[in-house]
């Protein structure tokens, strides 16, 4: 019976002579493997890299991270409030004509602008609070799976680079 390789790569072993007897399933010959090996061993590195993102996606964001959002928040509040407090008293200031329409001005933007910082820092809280959507879950996964079947595709060539006795017999004729 014929036998040869399922894939192309430089032999590196030849495992048997003509005239040897060989029992079902033993090597004959064997390719090259370390391209395959390298590929599998980064395939696989970058598996690792997947799934670490999935479980931290799907473990949502460390306490000490929500924490510090919400000291955020609260520190920016705390500064809303005091500007607040502030450009009432410049309004009334500025009502008994003591300081300039551009002081109250510049003061009411400052006040304004710190509304829309403890609204982003809120968001943002919010966001973590509500850790990662299904669809980035989903996404990740994918990813996660891909690198599966590419490391089982890589697996397939490891084993295919074996020749095998496919039953017992003896070896009549060597062409390598």
């Amino acid at each position: 019976s014929p036998l040869a390789f399922e894939r192309a790569a430089r032999v590196d072993a030849v495992l048997v002579d003509e005239g040897d007897r060989v029992r079902r399933g033993q090597a004959l010959a064997r390719l090259d493997l370390r391209d395959l090996e390298l590929r599998k061993a980064q395939l696989e590195a970058n598996r690792d890299q997947a799934q670490a993102r999935l479980d931290e996606l799907a473990s949502g964001p460390r306490a000490e991270t929500i924490a510090s959002a919400e000291a955020q928040v609260r520190q920016l509040q705390q500064q809303l409030e005091l500007s607040r407090v502030q450009t009432k008293r410049r309004q009334e200031l500025l009502d008994r004509q003591a300081i300039s329409r551009e002081e109250f001005d510049r003061l009411d933007f400052q006040s304004r602008s710190l509304q829309a910082s403890v609204e982003s820092a809120q968001a943002q809280l919010d966001e973590l609070l509500a850790g990662a959507r299904e669809e980035q879950l989903r996404a990740q996964r994918g990813v996660v799976a891909e690198l599966d079947s590419r490391i089982a595709s890589v697996a397939l060539d490891l084993e295919k680079s074996v020749l095998r006795a496919p039953f017992s017999g003896r070896i009549s004729e060597r062409f390598l």
